[in-house]
């Protein structure tokens, strides 16, 4: 065999067991990674203190915690389902139909409540305690299902238009968001 060919077979062979070795390694290094990300998958790193809690110690820590809404002062006004720029169609479902008079929604979680339009502000499905003196003590709780207003105002679906003159009108109100979207 020519000295040649020898020293490229021989090469190769050093190759080979290189390539070989590397494999071998790579495959070592990929399952230390996926055993240690396999022993953390319950663990969240706090990086304020930089320590490594148990998530029942974070769920715990959020049930303590009480966020309150922020109240919104705004003003509300009333609409009727026919009125002049009024489709008789609502923004966020189209598919209910209220020229039947329907004024209120059966929310899955907050049962029923009354139906408001807002700005975009407030997302499609959104609910909010609504509270205004001139309608009495009680909290309104209506689900954002109509846009055409702007900024933080909302319109309150009303049965008449009288109704949404003589009770409504531009009525001043706060309100805090109990859900934002659906």
């Amino acid at each position: 065999m020519p000295k040649n060919l020898r020293h490229k077979i021989v090469l190769g062979g050093k190759l080979l067991i290189i390539f070989l070795l590397i494999m071998v390694l790579e495959m070592q290094s990929n399952n230390m990674v996926l055993n240690a990300q396999n022993s953390n998958l319950n663990k969240q790193v706090d990086l304020k203190s930089l320590a490594i809690l148990d998530m029942s110690t974070i769920e715990e820590v959020k049930q303590e915690e009480v966020i309150e809404n922020p109240k919104i002062e705004s003003v509300m006004t009333g609409y009727v389902y026919n009125c002049p720029a009024c489709s008789g169609k609502l923004a966020c479902d189209s598919s209910i139909d209220l020229t039947n008079g329907q004024i209120n929604y059966n929310d899955q979680t907050y049962g029923e409540v009354r139906i408001v339009a807002s700005s975009k502000n407030l997302e499609c499905g959104s609910i909010v305690a609504i509270k205004a003196e001139k309608l009495g003590s009680e909290d309104i709780l209506a689900i954002v299902l109509d846009r055409g207003m702007t900024g933080n105002k909302l319109d309150l679906l009303m049965p008449s238009e009288e109704e949404a003159h003589t009770k409504i009108g531009r009525t001043p109100i706060t309100y805090e968001i109990l859900r934002n979207g659906y």
